[in-house]
């Protein structure tokens, strides 16, 4: 059975799971132009606490050792202009703890 694990009206989008389950990342939609990159504590498949914003970004993949996470950093420069997208990579605080 389907369990929700983030909660309010956000648009919650791209969810990577840490190998063992203890973490999700996701992506909340905060304008048109801009996601934020959020940590979800999980513990027995259910959400432990409230989730903690780590910055933009979107699409996050955990690494399979859970010690790394990477995500893309996606910025407009204008209603005009061609969104900007760079990557980053970032070490976890500890096994799937990003």
């Amino acid at each position: 059975m389907p369990v929700q694990l983030t909660q309010g009206t956000s648009n919650d989008e791209f969810p990577a799971l840490s190998p063992e389950g203890k973490t999700l990342l996701f992506s909340r939609r905060r304008t048109e132009e801009t996601m934020d990159l959020y940590r979800q504590n999980l513990r027995d498949g259910r959400q432990a606490g409230d989730p903690v914003q780590i910055g933009e970004g979107i699409r996050a993949v955990i690494s399979p050792n859970g010690q790394l996470f990477a995500y893309e950093h996606l910025r407009a420069s204008g209603a005009e202009a061609a969104p900007k997208v760079t990557g980053r990579i970032e070490k976890c605080k500890g096994p799937s703890q990003p």
